[in-house]
């Protein structure tokens, strides 16, 4: 079993680098969702430090997609979920989230309004990687913070119960350049993840014997580089 050595303690997340490929996956399309679950669910929000706009992942499209589904993938296979789809629809609804903010501000980030959309689906949010599987990779380190012996909805591992959700068999995603300079990523989940009781049989422990390259072998912390992991626990009730 690979070990997870990427920290993500409140006030030392830092900045990310990918530095291996991920395999391909299969994309696409669904345009349609089964009637919204009768459950209450839980998602939280994750934020680091700012960084450069030139993130090759976030400049093309289709680098873009792939991206998400190949580091997401990846994350899932470890822990016995299936493979995620891309879903236009959700991540047309991340997109228009985003748009929502209004116009990019030259000066600060304020107008990226760094809170959670109130839509029906599973959401993730970044802000201030260098990429896009670097998000996805911050999000699936939780993992090593997870208590199998409790299993249930906590604020440190919320992004990653999400991420490797069984149920979940969508995902769609958009991203924004905030004004500090910073990447914003949404990533939308169908259907839904962390729903409260169902958390034992959600969420499987990293595969045995998998040949997963512990994290210090796809994301690199540089030093001198501070930011924060700050997580908020939202209550999503029956629409």
């Amino acid at each position: 079993m690979g070990m997870w050595c990427l920290s993500s303690l409140i006030g030392l997340i830092g900045l990310f680098f990918i530095v291996s490929a991920f395999p391909q996956h299969q994309m696409s399309t669904v345009t349609t969702f089964p009637t919204t679950p009768a459950t209450t669910v839980t998602i939280s929000v994750t934020e680091s430090p700012s960084i450069p706009s030139d993130a090759a992942q976030f400049r093309d499209n289709t680098t873009f997609i792939a991206a998400v589904l190949n580091a997401t993938n990846l994350a899932r296979q470890e822990f016995n979920a299936s493979a995620l789809n891309w879903n236009h629809t959700l991540a047309e609804f991340s997109s228009s989230f985003l748009t929502s903010m209004g116009p990019g501000n030259s000066t600060n980030g304020t107008e990226c309004n760094f809170s959670h959309s109130g839509g029906p689906y599973g959401e993730n949010l970044a802000l201030g990687c260098t990429e896009v599987s670097g998000c996805v990779d911050m999000w699936a380190a939780e993992a090593r913070q997870y208590n199998y012996s409790n299993p249930s909805f906590s604020e440190e591992t919320g992004h990653f119960t999400q991420l490797v959700w069984k149920d979940t068999t969508t995902v769609g995603c958009g991203s924004r350049l905030c004004g500090i300079k910073a990447w914003y990523l949404v990533c939308e989940y169908w259907p839904r993840g962390n729903v409260i009781g169902e958390f034992g049989e959600q969420v499987d422990r990293q595969v045995n014997g998998s040949s997963w390259t512990n994290v210090t072998g796809r994301v690199r912390v540089t030093r001198g580089h501070r930011g924060s992991h700050q997580n908020q626990q939202v209550i999503k009730q029956d629409l």
